[in-house]
């Protein structure tokens, strides 16, 4: 169950990257990884004040927009004998020739490394849902002990 949905998306967020036919997919994928950053608080008491629950509407569509970003990357790009990712800039069908650029992004670097785009997403849920509480008043990153 995703958290937001492709109108909050475009007229809250402001977001116009990702395409309504694929915003559930992301959307879903971004609700499941803060599901795990939140211990289920959210699926189990989810929040009823305005501003919480726009901060996690917030927090997953940030997210939706990076990772559909790093899966374009990962789609458009190759990687070369040295296990460096390539852009492909073009493609031409006569000749089967095919151009990649060199540049580096935070999404080919994050494309590469499953570790630090994990890491990268919940650095995107603390910064959305850090201080903000569930319908019991726990805090949302509270891990407990």
């Amino acid at each position: 169950m995703a958290y937001a949905d492709y109108e909050f998306y475009t007229t809250e967020y402001f977001g116009n990257t990702i395409a309504e036919s694929e915003f559930p997919k992301w959307a879903d994928r971004a609700s499941r990884l803060v599901d795990v950053v939140t211990h289920r608080r959210l699926f189990n008491a989810y929040p009823e004040d305005e501003y919480t629950d726009k901060q996690i509407k917030m927090c997953i569509c940030d997210m939706a927009e990076k990772m559909a970003e790093v899966d374009k990357y990962n789609k458009a790009s190759s990687i070369d004998n040295s296990g460096k990712s390539q852009l492909v800039k073009a493609v031409s069908a006569g000749s089967e020739s095919i151009t990649y650029g060199t540049s580096e992004s935070k999404y080919a670097e994050l494309s590469k490394d499953e570790t630090k785009a994990k890491a990268y997403y919940q650095s995107i849920a603390v910064e959305y849902l850090q201080g903000l509480g569930d319908a019991n008043g726990i805090h949302l990153l509270y891990a407990g002990v």
